[in-house]
């Protein structure tokens, strides 16, 4: 068949439905219904079109777009019950052609209906890109400590690489009453010059400058928890280190321990049947009467989470809780007869820190600060930044004595008698 005598009749045949549509709708405005005649007019347009066969597919494609303008004009029209374009959608002569309808080389496939979902309807990138997310202008970080070491000591500011002090040693000769023209009693004190040396902690960290540029949330989150990691070593330090090479000298390295209750009333504190039946408050009360022994008042109690847990859990032979002399005061804050506790996970586990802490100083020679640079190794023509985060500082411990390190099940064992 001709394409010229197809384009034609197709024509002919879209005229004469839309012209009987229009009839239609002007009857169904007039009287609220549709002569039968008219309906069997659309039904023989819609058949000769249908008898037209053997179409190309783009013929095919262009008839289908024509019908779907057809309808589209239709669906704004005055309706009775159903609007004519979907009476003709649904009617058997169209439906036939949608299925009998063939080209040159084959028969069309129609893709069938299905449900709407985010998997089948979105093909074309990723679900995220075509639906736009609500998302946080903050970065959500992993839980670090709430508390840090250093809230324990006032700090104060240095010059030079040496905090220097000098310390009494010891006291030659004592007073004494004095008869009248009589030699008054000499004595002597000792001094020594003690030095606590600053020392670096840093870390650093290199970002390319696309990735500051594109997440605005990121320089904020180094500059508040690349300080964070930085005092989580910091803590570890002013606790426990060693003073050997580049580590400071901690508050554990010249404290009290298990061993100095020996030899004093403390020692013999609880005669009880078994080591189980002394409580972690018993402990606190043996060491904060060591200190005293030895002229110190204990201000500042430092535990593990989990072990003040465990202490607050401690009951009785009738099961009644031993926390008589705990209290909280209006900030939230709990005191075991008077002295506030602090809890650290840079505390092993097991291990309690009770001690004053005017007893020691941080010294600040360089204060915590976050640099960000594009002139390192070869960030200028990678585009990298680096990022660092560091301090200078010396702790200085004017008592060493005047903190009690050592763990809870020691101290049991220290102070108990066991029969």
């Amino acid at each position: 068949m001709d394409e010229n005598i197809i384009k034609s009749q197709l024509s002919t045949l879209k005229s004469d439905i839309e012209s009987r549509i229009e009839k239609a709708n002007a009857q169904a405005t007039e009287a609220g219904q549709v002569a039968s005649e008219v309906k069997n007019e659309i039904t023989n347009a819609i058949n000769k079109w249908n008898e037209t066969s053997k179409l190309t597919q783009d013929q095919v494609d262009s008839m289908a777009t024509d019908l779907k303008k057809i309808k589209e004009g239709v669906m704004g029209a005055a309706q009775v019950n159903k609007s004519f374009a979907d009476r003709i959608a649904e009617h058997d002569g169209f439906k036939s052609y949608v299925s009998k309808a063939t080209k040159t080389s084959g028969s069309i496939e129609l893709k069938s209906a299905g449900t709407m979902t985010n998997s089948a309807s979105i093909t074309d990138g990723s679900v995220n890109g075509f639906i736009a997310p609500t998302r946080l202008d903050t970065i959500v970080p992993i839980k670090r400590e709430m508390f840090n070491i250093r809230q324990l000591f006032s700090v104060i500011p240095m010059t030079g690489n040496i905090f220097a002090f000098p310390q009494e040693t010891a006291v030659d000769g004592v007073p004494a009453m004095t008869a009248e023209a009589n030699d008054k009693p000499l004595t002597d004190n000792d001094f020594e010059l003690k030095e606590a040396p600053a020392r670096k902690l840093a870390h650093h960290k290199r970002i390319s400058e696309e990735l500051l540029n594109d997440i605005p949330a990121l320089a904020g989150f180094l500059q508040t928890y690349g300080v964070q990691e930085l005092l989580k070593v910091e803590d570890t330090q002013l606790l426990a280190g060693n003073g050997l090479s580049q580590n400071l000298t901690g508050i554990a390295a010249g404290a009290l321990s298990d061993a100095n209750f020996a030899a004093t009333p403390f020692a013999t504190m609880r005669e009880l049947s078994a080591v189980a039946d002394t409580t972690n408050w018993d402990c606190l009360i043996a060491i904060m009467g060591l200190l005293a022994a030895n002229k110190h008042t204990a201000n500042t109690i430092v535990m593990n989470p989990a072990d003040w847990y465990i202490t607050m859990a401690s009951i009785g032979t009738d099961g009644h809780y031993l926390n008589k002399n705990l209290v909280f005061d209006n900030a939230g804050q709990a005191r075991f007869m008077g002295v506030p506790i602090s809890l650290s996970t840079s505390v092993t586990q097991g291990t309690v820190y009770v001690g004053d802490n005017a007893a020691a100083q941080i010294a600040q020679r360089e204060g915590i600060s976050v640099r960000l640079y594009d002139q390192d190794q070869d960030n200028a023509i990678k585009n990298l930044v680096t990022v660092v985060i560091e301090e200078r500082l010396a702790f200085p411990i004017y008592y060493p004595t005047a903190w009690y390190v050592d763990t809870f099940a020691n101290t049991k064992v220290a102070i108990s008698t066991l029969t």
